[in-house]
């Protein structure tokens, strides 16, 4: 069985176009940071004129920001910058960024589950001027602080559910404040693991095909590893000669 670990998204991929349109008119497009879809060994980002993002640069071109979404820092900078912007950001991220956003101007303690290197859970912070805490377990929670403020909890788009669940009931035992939880995991990727795990359960060779660097693959390879020990990660077609059937 072979199952996709990147989400492909309708109104990401809507953006993804109107950049690609944008192009026609702009020898030069900019992006921040990568498309976790762009490795491969066709390197397809030569074909279009992608370049790492870099403001110095004198000719005008176009910004485009990932889909895991920026810091508002880096956004604004963008927007500043005399290049054409389009942004990118997931629409669940985006909901996200918004919650974090009104969390701080309730003056909140804000809890962010996910991982903390994480471009999605770096952007959310960046969006609450980087005063959220950051928490990827359980155990993390005996770790925050204390405090009287009113709590909102949000959680990384493609973060496990039992993760989550585990961490805001370790919330809900330290704290008696009043607690806000947001699940803001995505539905897509929820169904994503819950389908892949079930699969998994059912055959003998399980193959995952995504980026190694997407954190969306790796959760996915690792519950499918978890059900079916011959579970194989792939990236390009130059590794399916290693799989073992």
């Amino acid at each position: 069985m072979v199952f996709f670990g990147t989400p492909f998204l309708s109104l990401i991929f809507s953006r993804l176009r109107q950049s690609l349109i944008s192009l026609r008119s702009h020898s030069l497009c900019l992006r921040l940071f990568e498309f976790r879809f762009a490795h491969s060994t066709q390197n397809p980002q030569k074909k279009t004129g992608y370049c790492r993002l870099n403001f110095c640069v004198s000719k005008k071109g176009i910004v485009i920001s990932r889909s895991h979404g920026v810091s508002k820092e880096e956004m604004d900078r963008m927007e500043q910058s005399d290049h054409i912007v389009i942004d990118a950001t997931c629409p669940f991220v985006k909901r996200i960024q918004k919650i974090v956003q009104k969390a701080l101007l309730k003056s909140n303690f804000i809890v962010i589950i996910g991982e903390e290197s994480h471009p999605e859970v770096i952007g959310i912070n960046g969006h609450c001027e980087n005063s959220g805490y950051i928490v990827n377990s359980p155990e993390d929670v005996a770790l925050l602080p204390d405090t009287d403020k009113p709590i909102t909890v949000v959680v990384q788009t493609t973060a496990r559910k039992e993760l989550f669940v585990s961490v805001v009931d370790a919330i809900k035992a330290r704290y008696r404040n009043e607690i806000n939880v947001f699940d803001t995991i995505c539905d897509a990727t929820m169904d994503r693991q819950k389908e892949a795990m079930e699969i998994a359960e059912k055959v003998d060779v399980m193959i995952v095909i995504g980026g190694r660097q997407s954190s969306n693959t790796a959760k996915l390879y690792k519950i499918c590893k978890e059900k079916c020990f011959r579970t194989y990660g792939l990236e390009s077609s130059a590794e399916v000669s290693t799989i073992k059937i």
